[in-house]
C-alpha cells in the first residue's frame, strides 16, 4: 500500500525541485512585468537587484499543483536529485504542507536551533493551523533514504557508524576464520 501510494502521488502530482530564488521569482514575476512594463528577462534582472538574489543553495521542493507537495521530499527520486547538489546528507525546513526547503548540511548538529526559531515564528505569524507541517528541522540520509528530525540526527549517524564498524569487524573476522580454516586444511 505504501509503495502504491507513493507511486500514485508522484504520478498525479509531479514532484518539483527548483532553486528558491526561482520559486520566489515565479510568485512576483507577473507583478514586476505589469508594474514596470518589461519582458521576462528584464523582470528577472529587477527581481535579482531588488531582492539581492545570491547563489545560496536552497531548493524549493513541492509539486506542480502547489498543493500538499511537501510529501515530495519522501520520494527516493527527489532525495537522489537533491543529493546531486548537496551530497548524501542535507537539511529540510518544513515550509508548509505544500512545500519544504532543502539546503546543505553544514556538519554541525547544534546550529539547527536557530532555524527552528525562525520556523516557529513563520508558522505562528504566516500560516493557518492547517498549513503547518512541523516546527522542527529535518535531515535526510540519502544512502538509506531516511528522513529524521534534526535533534535525532547526531545519534542516528553515530548508530550508523557503529553498525558500519560492527559489519567491518564481522567481515574481518570471517576473513580471518577462512584463512585459519584454509591453513588448517593445508596442514592436514
Amino acid at each position: 500500500l505504501d509503495r502504491i501510494a507513493k507511486e500514485n502521488t508522484e504520478r498525479i502530482y509531479e514532484p518539483r525541485i527548483i532553486p528558491m530564488a526561482q520559486a520566489m521569482y515565479e510568485k512576483v514575476k507577473d507583478y514586476i512585468k505589469d508594474t514596470f512594463s518589461v519582458d521576462d528577462e528584464s523582470a528577472w534582472d529587477i527581481f535579482c537587484s531588488t531582492y539581492e538574489v545570491t547563489d545560496m543553495q536552497v531548493y524549493y521542493v513541492g509539486n506542480d499543483a502547489e498543493c500538499y507537495g511537501a510529501v515530495s521530499i519522501l520520494s527516493e527520486d527527489v532525495q537522489d536529485k537533491l543529493a546531486e547538489s548537496f551530497g548524501n546528507q542535507f537539511c529540510v525546513i518544513p515550509s508548509s504542507v505544500h512545500e519544504v526547503l532543502a539546503l546543505p548540511f553544514n556538519g554541525f548538529y547544534s546550529d539547527f536551533s536557530m532555524y527552528e526559531e525562525v520556523i516557529n515564528e513563520v508558522n505562528s505569524n504566516n500560516l493557518t493551523q492547517e498549513q503547518i507541517l512541523s516546527n522542527t528541522m529535518y535531515m535526510v540520509d540519502v544512502n538509506n533514504h531516511v528522513l529524521l528530525r534534526m535533534d535525532r540526527a547526531e545519534e542516528y549517524f553515530r548508530e550508523q557508524e557503529s553498525k558500519l564498524q560492527q559489519e567491518e569487524m564481522e567481515a574481518n573476522l570471517e576473513e580471518t576464520e577462512k584463512v585459519v580454516s584454509e591453513t588448517n586444511v593445508k596442514k592436514h
